[in-house]
Order: structure tokens, then sequence, then C-alpha cells
């Protein structure tokens, strides 16, 4: 018997245990699933996880309407949504501020509740996997909290290149996280979030490419870097599940089943190969990060991806930002001073 009890500083307030359902009508069946929701919780505080910004779970069977509901806290531009890249999300370990305390909600669509329960093994372990998936970002949240006091869902303290790289690609860093931690519940995951990059692949490289083209027609340099680098984001995010997977699965040297012919065929092999040195860079020194300059290496892929697909960024000696985009056919290329330092595009 297993009497390892978790120090109290890892524990979830008795708050973050509570389950709010939405749009279910028999109370057994809820307690059933909150009560799932709490093993898993427990599983992992006897592994080592800080849940203590767990602030409470929300399952709920109208999840887009929830979502849109939270209250996070804090001044957003837009309300929570659920994810619509080549698929639709059904869980989410939301960002929100609680007494000036960032926390997180366990979000949580009714379907994954309902297959927590499940008497067929496959959709069983979909649900776990997805609810140990998103209880990790938690864990993450907190630990980059500690790791840099003070930045998270803030402006980001450094100059304008830096910010704009660190969001470009520290979604890569959250899902390989994740993915890597979850995997082994799931080893099926790998076909899913391969075939969604395999599907993606060409689709998003073609966008980046007539971006590009563009850009010569309207010569617009925030249109084209917005454009270029939101692009780029699905793209180091979706390779990042991947690379998170075959990671947790203990086949971290191969490529996706189905992506990995169609990556090493692509322009895309140089920057999937070093986003996976990056990533494995930043886990050999996790939980241990001393400020937000962990993220430099991913800070580096994610300008040299850029640079790949003929958008190349510097800085100026007075702290601005200059952005050259390269013809497609190698003409001279056009520079312009695009941004400012402390003003992102």
């Amino acid at each position: 018997m297993n009497d390892y009890v978790p120090p109290p500083e890892f524990m979830p307030s008795e708050a973050g245990w509570g389950c709010t359902f939405v749009g279910f009508e028999e109370r057994e069946f809820t307690k059933r699933i909150a009560e799932s929701v709490h093993g898993i919780i427990w599983a992992l505080l006897e592994v080592g996880y800080d849940l203590s910004r767990l602030e409470g779970i929300t399952v709920s069977a109208r999840y887009a309407e929830s979502l849109a509901e939270l209250d996070r806290g804090f001044e957003t531009s837009a309300p929570l949504a659920p994810t619509q890249e080549y698929g639709t999300g059904m869980a989410m370990a939301a960002p929100i501020v609680r007494e000036g305390k960032i926390m997180s909600r366990l979000m949580l669509d009714a379907s994954i509740g309902v297959a927590l329960l499940s008497e067929i093994e496959q959709e069983r372990s979909f649900g776990l996997c997805t609810a140990v998936h998103e209880l990790a970002h938690v864990f993450d949240l907190a630990n980059k909290d500690k790791a840099f006091p003070g930045v998270l869902l803030k402006p980001y303290p450094g100059p304008i290149l830096e910010v704009e790289m660190f969001k470009l690609s520290s979604l890569a860093w959250d899902e390989y996280f994740t993915t890597e931690q979850s995997a082994r519940l799931r080893p099926a995951s790998l076909d899913d979030c391969d075939e969604v990059l395999e599907t993606a692949l060409d689709d998003l490289l073609a966008r980046l490419a007539e971006a590009r083209r563009a850009f010569f027609t309207h010569r617009d340099f925030g249109r084209v870097f917005r454009e270029m680098s939101t692009t780029m984001q699905i793209l180091l995010k979706f390779s990042a599940y991947v690379l998170g997977t075959l990671d947790g699965l203990g086949r971290g040297d191969e490529y996706g089943p189905k992506s990995g012919d169609k990556i090493r065929a692509s322009r895309f092999q140089t920057t999937f190969d070093s986003l996976r040195q990056a990533l494995r860079q930043m886990a050999s020194t996790y939980p241990t990060w001393q400020g937000v300059e962990a993220f430099a290496p991913l800070r580096a892929v994610a300008q040299r991806a850029l640079e790949a697909e003929g958008l190349h960024l510097a800085m100026t000696d007075d702290g601005q930002m200059n952005i050259w985009v390269l013809h497609p056919e190698n003409f001279t290329p056009q520079q312009h001073m695009a941004a400012s330092l402390g003003q992102p595009i």
C-alpha cells in the first residue's frame, strides 16, 4: 500500500477540488465524474505534481459557452474559445488570476467527463490522457510563474525581437511538455497528433509562401510579419505535439509515422530537427529555470524558422527591429523598420 502523502504546499485548496457541472441533470453521474477527476489529481500529487494553482474544475455540456463566460480576472482582448485549428478543442487549463495570483481552471467538455467513466478502454484512456495533459499545463504554469515571477500574463520584459519570438514559440514548449507527460497513458495519441501535423504541413507551408509573395503587392511589413509569425506559431505547436509524444514514448529520435516522410522531403526538416534539440535542451534543466532566458533556445529556433521562409529580423542599436522580406525570386531584399522597442507588432 502506498502511504505517500503529497506536501501540503502542492495540494489544491479546498476550492480547487470543486467541480462545477454545466448542462448535467443526473447528480449521481456528475458525482462519479468528480470522483474520477479527483482520483487523477491525487495520483499526480503522489508523483510530485504541484497543483496548488488549480482553482477549480468545470465540466460543461456547453463547453464553448462556459469558456466564453469564464472570469479570467484580468483584461483580455477576446473571450476564451475552443481551438479550431484542424480540429476542435475539448479541454483547456485556462490561466486566470485570483487575488493577484496566477491560477488555472480546468475546463472540460462534457464528452471528456463521459469518457472517463466509459467501460470501453479506448474511450477511457482518451479521457484520462486528456485530463492529465491539461493538469500538466496547471503544473507547468505554476513552475514558470516561480521561475520568472511577475512575467506571465503581462508584457514580456525584453527587447522587441525577443518579445515577438517568445510569443511565437512559447506554445511549443507548453505542448511539448504536456504531451511528453501524458503520452504513456495513451500511446495511440501519437497517431492523433501526427495525423494533424501531416494534414496541416503542406497547407501551413503554402500559407507562409503565399504571405511572403503577397507582401510584394501590399508592401505592409506589419501585415506580413503577423501573417507569417502566426502561421509559424501553429506549425511549431503542432510539431511540438508530435515531438513531446515521441519523447514520452521513448521514441525521441524518430519522426511521426505519417508526417515523417513529408517533413524529410520538405524545407521544414531543419526547423523540425532544431525544434527537437531546443525543447530537449529546455527540458534538461526543467523545472529549475532561472528566468525567461530558459526560452532562448526556442526563441532562436523561431527566428531561424522565419528566416528559412524569407523573413529576416534584426535588432538595431537604438532598440528597434528591422524586417527584411526576401523576394521569392531572390531579387533585391526589401527592408523596413517595422516596430520599436516595447511596441510589439
